[in-house]
């Protein structure tokens, strides 16, 4: 039986025979030394995507439907609780957490493991016995992070408070700052602009012609090099698309270390892209990355 964990990446698209299946059977056309039982087990290691979106063993697929199977980081997700995630501020209206790494900000379905999303209530909970918030539920997510990426979440009180946020990434006044370490030497900072496409795909695709809106631009400035090859790197976005730092980085040369879809690392090495900053009318929080010096 194959072993998911030595599986870097696995991509494959529904043939005609696969119209109507259920998502774990078509994975036979991938893992046809499996049987039925080996493939269920897949979502308890890793990350089932058709055409990009996570779906359980029961979705039903259909023709040149795109299947990815993006195995989960070393780290046992199930050791997480509330407690390894933070409130770092809170307003009338808005609210920043900060996520760990190997943490899904979702529910994601068919998986077991616990989210982002799953153990706000218990945190909010948390919180509200030792001060006073503004609500007595937890805010709307405003925004999501990769399962390997760490850093800020923020969440919204109400619908007219999530209007004024998205407005304010339009008109590029929320300023979001990431750190990361590259592969290679970036000697001066840049601007990646480059319009990218994530319709209906697991690997967001970067194209030569430019992005005319620069809330979608991606801009890097080298921090420290290392003698190994290795630059540590600030990231500044506006709006942000999903990938959009990791394909960006990776399309000119400076893949983010640990990172398996757009570079060469192997599943379990340490991923290194941290959200660590905003900026935005009413407020501005800040959360270190873990591994900056």
């Amino acid at each position: 039986m194959k072993n998911i964990q030595t599986i870097a990446m696995a991509n494959l698209t529904v043939p005609v025979a696969g119209q109507g299946m259920r998502l774990d059977a078509a994975l036979a056309f991938g893992f046809p030394e499996m049987g039925i039982r080996g493939r269920r087990r897949l979502w308890q290691s890793a990350c089932i995507y058709v055409n990009g979106i996570p779906q359980a063993p029961g979705f039903i697929v259909s023709h040149n439907d795109m299947i990815c199977v993006e195995p989960l980081a070393a780290t046992d997700e199930e050791t997480f609780s509330a407690h390894d995630i933070s409130l770092l501020h809170c307003t009338h209206d808005f609210a920043v957490f900060c996520k760990p790494a190997n943490m899904h900000t979702a529910n994601i379905a068919g998986n077991p493991h616990a989210s982002f999303e799953a153990l706000l209530p218990e945190l909010w909970q948390k919180y509200e016995q030792e001060t006073v918030l503004p609500s007595h539920s937890p805010p709307a997510l405003l925004t999501r992070l990769d399962f390997v990426t760490s850093g800020l979440i923020l969440g919204a009180f109400s619908a007219t408070a999530e209007a004024r946020f998205r407005m304010w990434e339009k008109q590029g006044r929320v300023q979001k700052t990431y750190w990361a370490v590259v592969e290679g030497i970036l000697e001066q900072p840049l601007v990646i602009d480059s319009l990218l496409d994530t319709a209906n795909r697991a690997k967001t695709r970067v194209h030569p012609t430019i992005e005319a809106d620069i809330t979608r631009h991606t801009h890097a400035a080298p921090l420290h090099a290392w003698q190994d090859g290795r630059t540590l790197v600030q990231i500044r976005i506006a709006r942000g698309a999903r990938h959009q730092i990791r394909a960006h980085l990776a399309s000119v040369g400076f893949p983010i270390v640990g990172d398996t879809l757009y570079g060469l690392a192997k599943a379990g090495d340490m991923f290194y892209l941290h959200y660590g900053a905003v900026s935005m009318p009413e407020l501005e929080a800040c959360c270190p990355a873990p591994w900056l010096p």
